[in-house]
């Protein structure tokens, strides 16, 4: 009896074996794109709808309604017959058959086709319906399914209301989608249903939009942004305030710097090498001689109140760097037209020398100096200071470790670090 019962399990486990290389087989030679091994394959799987359809016009309806004859939740041929029937005149009969397909198959493609035949017909309702039911799909890109909806409607409001489902994943992308368009506007309350339900995974999303806002000149827009990212733990950093002078972020260096926003970000610069040390926190810029004869090394934007006058404190010292060399703070303001943080040259401004700068210095290319250090060198930790004054109108300014190297000196080849950088307002 037993030996039966294994033979028995024996042959079905073979029969399985054999349907299963048939099968297998007969998908290979459905995709060599060779008429003859497409024959082969429907004779190996005479009930495999898309065999049918493969390899020959996919108008012909008389195939298209064989293949469904076949199989039922066939999506792509309820599909195909819809958009005969549109292109014939015939919309209720196209939309019975997209609703078909999309009761046979809940996958993102039926629910794409019907956006667009909606959006083909100028309904505006079951098109935020059927977009809205297509971006749960969340794990596609839905830039194609985005723009459908700006195209359709330019209101912003009623976009999120009725065609962005409230999930992390599909804000996230609509956030993106609105970043990238440079639909900034349209994009703040995005951002803020984004940050009530998300974490810390959302902070380069974030930082990515707050750039933008900098780039845009809405300084005030982005401290808000900057003070939601840090009320919210996702990012690690302090509120900014600027009306009570706290505008300068992560100036002792305790954390690791963003890069982004208005925390420390390092400039590309060959032959300067800038690195944050943990302990003792710190800024150390190691030059090797080969560094541009003028260059920026290591920045912030910070966001600052017009017509009030400041006060940057710093500690340092320095290694191999001798007096005049033309290493020092430089700030200057930003605005819209100047692209933000990144202005046409990569060239520091022209300053006068002492400690005290109150007047806006034009500069070559269109970059104006609003203030700058005395050059900094000493072998020996040293304080240093030095006032500014912010001219009537100004948003943010950006606050850079700059170097020009001095006439009749060679480029600099030596370190600088740097602690204790503070700004604060002056009476």
């Amino acid at each position: 009896m037993r030996l039966l019962a294994s033979l028995a399990a024996f042959v079905a486990l073979a029969l399985v074996a054999c349907i299963s290389l048939r099968l297998g087989y007969a998908d290979h030679l459905s995709h060599t794109g060779d008429p003859d091994a497409l024959r082969r394959a429907r004779q190996l799987a005479p009930g495999k709808a898309t065999y049918l359809t493969d390899g020959v016009d996919s108008g012909d309806p008389g195939v298209l309604r064989k293949a469904l004859a076949l199989n039922p939740y066939y999506a792509r041929g309820w599909i195909e017959l819809g958009l005969q029937a549109e292109l014939a005149g015939d919309n209720a009969e196209a939309e019975r058959l997209l609703l078909q397909a999309a009761k046979v198959d809940r996958t993102y493609e039926p629910r794409w086709a019907l956006a667009n035949f909606y959006y083909r017909r100028g309904d505006r309702e079951a098109l935020w319906r059927w977009s809205r039911n297509a971006a749960e799909i969340t794990y596609l890109d839905q830039t194609a399914l985005f723009d459908l909806c700006w195209r359709m409607s330019p209101g912003p409001a009623e976009i999120l209301d009725k065609a962005i489902p409230q999930q992390p994943r599909v804000l996230a992308q609509y956030l993106s989608f609105l970043v990238n368009r440079k639909h900034l506007e349209a994009a703040r309350p995005v951002a803020g249903l984004l940050t009530s339900k998300g974490g810390p995974a959302l902070a380069p999303l974030m930082l990515f939009y707050c750039d933008r806002l900098l780039q845009n000149g809405q300084a005030a827009e982005a401290v808000e942004l900057w003070n939601t990212l840090c009320a919210r733990h996702i990012i690690k950093s302090q509120p900014l305030r600027p009306e009570t002078g706290e505008s300068l972020s992560n100036g002792d260096f305790f954390t690791a710097p963003l890069a982004a926003g208005f925390d420390w970000r390092p400039v590309r610069t060959g032959g300067a090498t800038a690195t944050v040390l943990q302990s003792p926190p710190e800024l150390s810029v190691t030059f090797n001689g080969e560094e541009p004869e003028a260059c920026r090394v290591f920045e912030q934007v910070m966001p600052l109140v017009p017509a009030r006058k400041y006060r940057l404190r710093y500690s340092f010292r320095t290694s191999g760097i001798a007096s005049g060399s033309g290493l020092r703070w430089e700030i200057v303001p930003l605005s819209p037209w100047q692209g933000g943080w990144a202005p046409p040259a990569q060239r520091p401004c022209s300053i006068t020398s002492g400690n005290t700068v109150n007047r806006v210095l034009p500069e070559r290319g269109g970059e104006r100096c609003l203030a700058g250090s005395p050059d900094l060198w000493s072998e020996d930790w040293t304080q240093g200071e030095f006032s500014f004054a912010t001219p009537d109108s100004i948003g943010a300014a950006r606050l850079s470790l700059s170097y020009r190297r001095a006439s009749g000196t060679t480029r600099i080849e030596g370190s600088i670090h740097l602690r204790a950088v503070s700004l604060s307002l002056e009476p």
